[in-house]
């Protein structure tokens, strides 16, 4: 068995981002090297993802683009992560080939992309489609950069995450670290871009110069002001990374001459004026930097040599949480969590097992694990969060939880709109957006 084979045999329906492109390579090289034999690979289906996949870029590279096109859309999808941004961005790269819309394509890629590499391309496709006159329906956004770190590298990540939220921007970076000075001084090109965000990228090693807490603080919210009043744009200000090394140790955390010490302390007074400041708002870096590992969000080579930060493969993470800030400054937050009821807020099916057969409570760590779950959905009524319920049952058999389980932690009074019915899930979705008087696109399910 040749390498290829052995890959198709092996990769079945779990094909992996890595053999993705193995297999398009390979049918490249195929077509390349002998047509008449990669015309002859053609099968019938039906396939396994890796087959079809295969076939599919065979059928690309030898000029049959509507054929791949139609193979690819009658696979089953990658679950998630970079094989499924993968296998939706060649869909959409089709679609664009064939004249259609990919924006749906592309706003699922990007949803699922977890790599640099592919935020890259699915940025550069996003790109391409509005240069052919599509995204009609994206708002423009004007987004100004100024920091003491490489800002260009994060632009094509957070460009794309941002197409998927329908905004189109347009990315204006200040000289590197002039980031007071283009402010102070009223940089003309500055002024001539008219930003809509200007988003202040300073890393850690910029702020332990400080004389004191208060007067770094001080420093940044006066420019903040200035952004505001001159340019009327809103500000994301970065708080620091506190690095998992001090040359105090542990004590760095309660000398007051210590480094990670003037650190949390700038932190905490960001978080104050954040507070008592208009129109300026803090991306938590230190708070992503601990999600992401701080062991490996910053490339200490890349630093020096080009002053990047964070490492590349931190870009992803980071830029979705600039992304979800910027959503919810401009408005497009999602306002409404739809949930199921059976093997969601619950273990098991109600109508089958009844009130007092679902796993939900203490004494069964499947039970506890769904008391958690509510709890932290009983946190997000309180935040303001609409919950609603999207149920295939009988409403009396659906509400029965609500009603008489003892450890049930969501009332009925904290579901804002409770759908229980046969009918299609997309027809309920469309009931709901309608009652509460919202857009589909504020409804996550």
């Amino acid at each position: 068995m040749n390498e290829l084979e052995s890959l198709l045999a092996t990769s079945g329906d779990r094909v992996t981002a890595t053999d993705m492109p193995r297999l398009q390579d390979a049918a490249e090289a195929l077509v390349r090297e002998d047509r008449t034999r990669a015309e002859s690979m053609l099968a019938p289906g039906p396939f396994t993802l890796a087959r079809g996949w295969f076939q599919a870029a065979l059928l690309e590279r030898l000029g049959r683009q509507a054929d791949a096109a139609a193979l690819l859309e009658s696979l089953p999808e990658p679950d998630w992560g970079d094989a499924r941004a993968l296998f939706l961005l060649t869909r959409a790269r089709l679609a664009m080939h064939l004249g259609h819309s990919p924006h749906h394509l592309l706003r699922h890629a990007a949803r699922a992309a977890e790599s640099y590499r592919l935020l890259r391309q699915l940025d550069a496709a996003w790109r391409q489609w509005t240069k052919r006159g599509g995204g009609e329906s994206l708002k423009p956004l004007r987004i100004a950069f100024a920091g003491t770190i490489t800002c260009d590298f994060l632009f094509p990540a957070l460009r794309a995450q941002l197409f998927a939220d329908g905004l189109h921007a347009e990315i204006w970076n200040a000289p590197f670290g002039q980031y007071q000075q283009v402010i102070l001084t009223d940089d003309a090109a500055l002024r001539e871009f008219k930003p809509d965000l200007i988003i202040f990228a300073t890393d850690w090693r910029s702020a332990v110069q400080a004389h004191s807490a208060a007067d770094h603080v001080n420093e940044l919210a006066t420019l903040w002001s200035i952004c505001r009043e001159r340019y009327g744009a809103a500000v994301i200000q970065w708080n620091y990374e506190v690095p998992m090394l001090d040359p105090m140790g542990r004590f760095g955390r309660v000398h007051t001459a210590a480094r990670n010490y003037l650190l949390h302390a700038i932190n905490a007074e960001l978080w104050e004026a954040e507070r008592t400041s208009r129109g300026a708002f803090i991306l938590d870096i230190d708070g992503i930097a601990s999600e992401f590992g701080k062991s490996r969000w910053e490339d200490h080579a890349a630093w020096e040599i080009s002053r990047q930060y964070p490492s590349a493969a931190a870009v992803p993470l980071l830029a979705r949480h600039a992304a979800a800030l910027i959503r919810g400054i401009r408005g497009l937050s999602s306002k409404c969590l739809v949930l199921d009821l059976d093997n969601t807020l619950w273990g098991g099916v109600i109508g089958d097992d009844g009130v007092s057969g679902i796993l939900l409570g203490q004494g069964h760590a499947v039970g506890e694990a769904f008391i958690d779950f509510q709890q932290y959905l009983k946190g997000l009524v309180r935040r303001g969060i609409i919950l609603a319920v999207c149920s295939k049952n009988e409403p009396s058999v659906a509400t029965q939880a609500f009603r008489e389980h003892p450890e049930m932690v969501l009332r009925e009074t904290d579901i804002a709109c409770f759908v229980a019915n046969w009918n299609d899930k997309p027809s309920n979705l469309r009931h709901i957006a309608k009652k509460l008087n919202i857009g589909l696109d504020a409804l996550v399910f």
